[in-house]
């Protein structure tokens, strides 16, 4: 596409020659003739020209509104943007090649009669849709996913090979689930009697907002009562487990190996660091940030950043590290005073025991 359609489109001030074509999104450090790249900052773009062959060659840059050229004269076109980092985003999305999904139903998959299909539905080979099943316009199921009875896909959807979705749960337009994910497993609910333990039914369902994106062998279960139910726009990453009953707000993101017990109540805009672990029944504010390998134990108020196993608010954390370097510091002073006075005292008895002087 024209450069001077592409500025348009991600909503940036054009400098240079618009009727150049644009055909690709690269990295500064690999970009060439015919790409468009993203200015990050001023080291990123040293590095990028003393170690990029072809820099020179570039079509167009992405760049900050106060970007200002080097001295070497560079004469590259560029999109000038307030937020250069979303500008670039937007081209990717316009630019990038659409991932490989089935142009057509393919015969072998499994569809059952009493299911209502918007337009354009694609179903790949060995799928199988169950019945009661309805799934909006424009949604793309890969080879192999399961789709349940009584489920609702929103339009726009993109389900990827292999992955299962049970029984009646409910997917938003926009989704994203990739390969594996499970969504409405049971949730971990037993009672032991003395004699063993009895499952206990899980009756409910998942519901996912719109826009939401669940990651490769991701794992959400279905609640014991209601719904189980994750917020517009969440972003799930692979080998994230969200367990049963949890109520889970718009705009959050979870990293990879996050794990959340059931009944959880988390605010929007959390962001949750790879490896961080939620006990059951907990509240988390709007805004809360987790740090990696974090446990949280406690309630956490809105906007907090916490950390650490028990994770604590980043203020206790912090004053619980130095109150602990204090104590290390002057304990070695205390041990060294101790050791002097041992010294000391060891001293003087040899000294005493020493024979005296026969006056």
């Amino acid at each position: 596409m024209k450069l001077s359609a592409l500025a348009q489109l991600v909503g940036g001030e054009l400098v240079g020659d618009g009727e150049i074509e644009i055909a690709r999104v690269a990295g500064l450090d690999r970009a060439g003739a015919g790409d468009v790249s993203f200015v990050a900052g001023k080291k990123e773009y040293a590095a990028a020209k003393a170690n990029n062959p072809q820099f020179a060659a570039i079509s167009a840059l992405i760049v900050g509104a106060d970007f200002a050229a080097d001295a070497d004269g560079a004469d590259f076109a560029l999109i000038k943007a307030q937020n250069p980092a979303v500008a670039f985003v937007l081209a990717s999305q316009q630019l990038a090649p659409p991932p490989l999904l089935p142009k057509i139903t393919h015969p072998s998959a499994v569809i059952h009669e009493k299911t209502k299909f918007g337009k354009n539905i694609k179903i790949g080979a060995n799928a199988v849709v169950e019945r009661f099943v309805e799934i909006g316009d424009n949604t793309v199921v890969g080879a192999g996913a399961v789709i349940g009875e009584n489920c609702r896909i929103g339009a726009d959807c993109v389900i990827y090979p292999n992955a299962t979705i049970y029984y009646g749960c409910v997917v938003g337009d926009g989704c994203i689930i990739h390969a594996g994910a499970v969504i409405g497993a049971d949730g971990f609910g037993f009672q032991w009697d003395g004699k063993e333990h009895l499952k206990i039914p899980q009756t409910g369902n998942v519901v996912l907002g719109k826009k939401v994106e669940v990651g490769a062998n991701s794992t959400i279960d279905r609640a014991r009562f209601g719904s189980t139910t994750i917020g517009d726009d969440c972003k799930i990453d692979n080998l994230v487990h969200i367990a049963h009953n949890c109520q889970i707000g718009a705009h959050c993101v979870f990293a990879g190996l996050v794990g959340v017990s059931g009944s959880v109540q988390m605010g929007e805009g959390v962001i949750c660091g790879g490896q961080s672990g939620f006990a059951d029944h907990l509240k988390i504010g709007n805004g809360v940030r987790v740090l990696a390998k974090s446990g949280v134990m406690n309630d956490m108020p809105d906007g907090v950043l916490c950390g650490g196993e028990p994770a604590l608010e980043a203020r206790d954390g912090y004053r619980q590290y130095h109150n602990i370097r204090y104590a290390a510091r002057h304990f070695k002073d205390l041990a060294k005073r101790v050791e002097k006075l041992e010294n000391a005292s060891a001293d003087e008895k040899s000294a005493a025991e020493k024979p005296g002087e026969k006056l």
